[in-house]
């Protein structure tokens, strides 16, 4: 799970770039909205990690 503010300073990048290889089987929840989420949004894609990401956008503190 990342949970934040979607711009280049918190390494989203990096911990998407970190799972590849990994068990199919872990997922990544995203919850947060910023300026680089498109970008970041099609990384995966290139990745081939388009199926074990989900995007959750903005989330209260009840989800």
């Amino acid at each position: 799970m990342f949970a934040g503010r979607i711009v280049p300073d918190k390494g989203l990048d990096w911990l998407l770039k970190s799972i590849v290889g990994t068990d199919p089987r872990i997922q990544l929840d995203i919850a947060g909205e910023g300026w680089d989420r498109p970008r970041l949004e099609r990384l995966p894609n290139t990745l081939g990690l388009n199926n074990r990401i989900t995007w959750q956008g903005w989330c209260d503190s009840n989800k």
